[in-house]
């Protein structure tokens, strides 16, 4: 079984130049697909069907002063946005939990 989100292509450039206009720009490119990176590099190990799914974060605030409910609820709400971000980016495939 594959996995669900397969990408096609990936492109890089060896010279990357930042414009007066605050741009970034590139010389050239080339395209590399998936298979080109496994020959290369071999196949991942794991591999998705046994690699890590679910994985604990922990969330420190260092502060010399004890911190109020709303410095509590900015932190939290911190910690539960990477949460969502997390599930989102790996497309439902991981968690993070604190």
């Amino acid at each position: 079984m594959r996995c669900r989100v397969t990408p096609t292509d990936y492109s890089q450039s060896n010279t990357l130049q930042v414009k007066e206009d605050s741009k970034w720009y590139a010389e050239g490119k080339t395209t590399v697909s998936v298979e080109d990176v496994i020959n290369k590099l071999g196949s991942r190990v794991p591999d998705y069907t046994a690699s890590q799914k679910n994985f604990r974060i922990l969330t420190l605030v260092l502060n010399d002063d004890n911190l109020t409910n709303e410095e509590w609820s900015y932190f939290s709400g911190q910690a539960q946005s990477f949460q969502d971000k997390f599930l989102w980016a790996t497309g439902n495939r991981a968690t993070a939990t604190w």
